[in-house]
């Protein structure tokens, strides 16, 4: 087998006829090239194709080797910006709290909590609003990659929302994990200015979704209407209101139970007698003390007058007892 001939991108005319020129002296097959290009500059060289570079007659040779060309080139400016990328934080994710939100550890500025910027999942703890759809998938999936892992924050023009929470780019293992819920199709684009440093990376990465109706791209119309509305072709201008039961009626309090009356004799009125009241007889006054008192007559405590007879002690008292 000849030796492997490099071509350039360009497809060098000295080397399509230098192949041409050895094909007609031995086989090539396509793994003599480093490139489809290279085997491609041969086929065009000779259409007959005596080495059947074009085995499916599709009028491509060597469709299975990689291509140097534009899109190869594209894809390599793509990894040199990726390996531009200045962090700003490094951190460890702590809880999820939904598919587009997290919480990190330590707290960067005195805040724990990150919104991905440029992306939309579906929500699952909005208030007041059922679950949208394709939540719980976003939740759990965004759960498995990162809950517990290192990750890497870059930020925008703006680094804080509204409800304090930092903006971020997020990053695990150098892969931006904004850009792979739109590739999955667990998220929509969702940009606010100023912060769209990668709003056309994120434009291509949801187109590619909807094209394989990955995920939110892959729900019925009514269920995708349930969803935010960011002027992507989906979504209502509301999310669906969370049905409550109304609270019971509180149960009245019941009636105080009356004491029970003591049992009490019923006075019934009687004419008034005739007759009369008993008179109290009057009391008489008390006799004045006598000048003594004989104490052999068995008298006892005979008030006297001091001194008087019978009175030995001068007490006013008579024959004491």
């Amino acid at each position: 087998m000849m030796s492997r001939i490099l071509c350039s991108a360009a497809l060098c005319i000295t080397a399509v006829l230098a192949l041409t020129s050895a094909a007609s002296a031995q086989d090539l097959d396509c793994s003599d090239f480093d490139s489809q290009d290279e085997a491609q500059a041969v086929l065009d060289a000779d259409s007959d194709d005596p080495n059947l570079l074009d085995f499916d007659r599709d009028d491509i040779a060597c469709e299975s080797l990689p291509s140097s060309g534009p899109a190869q080139e594209e894809t390599e400016g793509e990894a040199a910006e990726e390996e531009g990328v200045e962090y700003d934080e490094t951190v460890t994710v702590k809880r999820i709290v939904d598919g587009d939100t997290i919480r990190i550890d330590p707290a960067v500025d005195d805040i724990d909590e990150v919104r991905f910027i440029g992306v939309d999942a579906p929500e699952t703890k909005a208030p007041d609003c059922d679950v949208q759809p394709y939540g719980p998938e976003a939740l759990q999936f965004i759960s498995d990659e990162l809950k517990g892992e290192e990750v890497s924050l870059e930020f925008d023009e703006e680094r804080e929302d509204s409800d304090d929470r930092l903006l971020a780019y997020v990053y695990i293992n150098d892969e931006m994990f904004n850009e792979k819920l739109l590739e999955e199709g667990y998220a929509q684009v969702y940009t606010v200015s100023p912060n769209d440093k990668y709003e056309d990376r994120f434009e291509e990465a949801q187109a590619e979704a909807q094209e394989a109706e990955r995920g939110i791209w892959g729900l019925s119309a009514s269920e995708q209407d349930q969803l935010a509305d960011w002027d992507n072709g989906i979504g209502g201008e509301e999310c669906e209101q969370e049905e409550t039961t109304p609270p019971p009626p509180p149960t009245p309090e019941p009636d105080p139970v009356p004491e029970p009356e003591p049992d009490v004799p019923s006075v019934t009125q009687t004419p008034p007698s005739n007759r009369s009241a008993p008179s109290t007889p009057p009391q008489s006054a008390p006799s004045a003390p006598s000048s003594g008192a004989d104490c052999s007559t068995g008298v006892k405590d005979v008030p006297v007058e001091p001194g008087s007879k019978g009175d030995r002690n001068r007490d006013g008292i008579a024959c004491e007892s």
